[in-house]
């Protein structure tokens, strides 16, 4: 059964020095997500 977002235990911060970012906290997040937006961009300097 697909876990409520807010009732997860997430920690204060994700560092990747300590924690594995991918599998402690955006696969859980995706899990519970119903929706997922992303914008991405990039700035190119002259």
């Amino acid at each position: 059964m697909p876990q409520i977002l807010r009732e997860h235990p997430w920690k204060i911060s994700y560092s990747s020095n300590t924690h594995h970012t991918i599998t402690d906290f955006y696969i859980p997040a995706l899990e519970c997500a119903v929706q997922y937006d992303r914008k991405a961009g990039f700035r190119k300097d002259y």
